[in-house]
């Protein structure tokens, strides 16, 4: 489970069959991505500029991206889950505002 605002990096497999020795040179996770938005068990990204990323993919294709401390996307990526983190709180508390008024 990856929550909106999650760095992740997203799986190659189009070369795990493969005999080329493209295999070899190629790195098989992608640079990082952020999350935007899940259905179910696929997720939509955009880029770390914030340009959407084409298709979904599956949580089986994605991995968690941890910035190295100190760096500048770890700084970034601190105050983006921040803001995450308020918006979610802010829509939960309209929701049981909502429920109250009911």
């Amino acid at each position: 489970m990856f929550t909106r605002g999650q760095l992740v990096q997203v799986h190659r497999s189009d070369l795990t069959h493969t005999v080329s020795t493209e295999k070899k040179l190629t790195p098989m996770w992608s640079l990082p991505h952020r999350v935007t938005s899940q259905l179910v068990n696929s997720y939509t990204l955009e880029t770390l500029d914030g340009k959407p990323f084409s298709g979904q993919f599956s949580a089986r294709r994605l991995r968690e991206f941890i910035p190295r401390e100190g760096t500048e996307l770890a700084k970034v990526q601190k105050d983006v889950m921040v803001k995450a983190w308020e918006v979610e709180q802010q829509m939960t508390e309209e929701e049981g505002q909502e429920v109250e008024w009911l």
